[in-house]
């Protein structure tokens, strides 16, 4: 084993989800330089990727980091399955997984309909319903009716000496293994201030790695991803009764109808109005808590931040691409990094400006986000 191999680097939403993660950790997947992915993911979250082809792939529990034709895969022991999900999700994406095998953590549980049923019955702070957290807390107890993952295709559970094993050879050889965060740190069980508008479970760093199986030893860079406008799920959910999703820290609540205005969207006949990915539903948005961002970088140990939706601040960025050097005469664009990196004190190395892979601009390494 290599001494001193910091080798793992955590991809994580600093807000309350749907920063861009597919399209951030699609990117770095497709740059070539991380040879392993872990997701961590249960089936109330969504990732999108979509190619410079236009192609779009949805990702539930498999990692992001299976658009990289030659990535090493795993999903780690935070996940939950739900095996319709998980059928139809390989199904769709079996054309890119190919003959690869997906190691999956002999403590991921399976979700079925008691679960989902139980969290309609009970939960009364915003959820997707989508049975996650009440398979966690029968794991928690013990219960005997949890079962767990076993197979599904090449999605093969394995034993815990088998999972170490693949992830330490990947470590003992130098590669890089990126660990893909799910959901959002403002959703943090544990240490969010918006508790009980929470998740089911911790979303931080920390638990990240707990879950992937790899110690802090090997971390080397923890990447944020944050929006201009930060969101949470809508307060009418998929169930047909409205339930309070919480704020964003202390921040006023905006419009969609704000954001196309200001941003000078309605102009050109775009509508950046959003819907959530698994239920469908229009996001409420925000203006930045900075304090709360704070919070969450120093909790998390951020070390590179990822600006994504930087169309929302002004329309003529989307779907811009290049170094930031090329678009450094947009005032607004520029106001707002100089902010961040004044307040934060941590560098935004790259700005997403749109759903394609390409629709990015470097800011610190033309090209990387190594």
């Amino acid at each position: 084993m290599k001494k001193n191999n910091k080798c793992v680097t955590i991809v994580m939403d600093l807000m309350a989800g749907s920063c861009g993660k597919g399209k951030i950790i699609g990117n770095m997947a497709m740059s070539g330089q991380y040879d392993a992915f872990i997701s961590n993911a249960m089936p109330n979250s969504g990732h999108i990727y979509v190619s410079d082809k236009n192609e779009k792939y949805i990702f539930r529990n498999i990692p992001i980091g299976a658009v990289n034709p030659n990535a090493k895969l795993f999903i780690g022991a935070g996940s939950a399955i739900d095996l319709d999900i998980l059928k139809e999700e390989y199904d769709a994406l079996e054309k890119i997984i190919g003959k690869r095998k997906i190691f999956v953590h002999p403590r991921v549980s399976i979700v079925e309909s008691r679960h989902v049923q139980k969290e309609k019955e009970e939960l009364k702070s915003g959820s997707t319903f989508k049975g996650g957290g009440a398979a966690l807390a029968e794991l928690t107890m013990r219960d005997s009716n949890l079962k767990f993952f076993k197979i599904y295709k090449n999605v093969i559970g394995v034993d815990e000496f088998e999972y170490q094993a693949q992830i330490k050879n990947c470590i003992d050889k130098g590669e890089q293994i990126l660990i893909e965060g799910s959901q959002g740190a403002d959703l943090d069980l544990l240490h969010s201030p918006n508790y009980p508008y929470v998740t089911s479970r911790s979303c931080s760093s920390m638990q990240l790695l707990a879950y992937s199986g790899i110690s802090p030893f090997y971390l080397k860079d923890v990447i944020g991803i944050i929006r201009p406008y930060p969101i949470r799920i809508s307060n009418n959910t998929n169930i047909g009764i409205d339930i309070y999703s919480g704020n964003y820290g202390n921040s006023k609540e905006l419009t969609w109808d704000y954001i196309n205005i200001s941003s000078g969207a309605i102009k050109q006949n775009i509508d950046f109005t959003e819907k959530t990915t698994v239920t469908k539903k229009i996001r409420r948005v925000f203006e930045i808590d900075y304090n709360l961002l704070k919070y969450n970088i120093f909790l998390n140990g951020i070390t590179k931040v990822v600006l994504n939706f930087a169309q929302h601040l002004d329309a003529e960025l989307y779907e811009k691409s290049g170094s930031y050097e090329e678009i450094k005469e947009n005032k607004v664009l520029c106001e707002f990094v100089e902010k961040f990196e004044n307040e934060i004190k941590v560098p935004i190395i790259a700005i997403g400006t749109g759903e394609k892979n390409s629709d990015i601009i470097y800011k610190w390494i033309r090209r990387s986000l190594k």
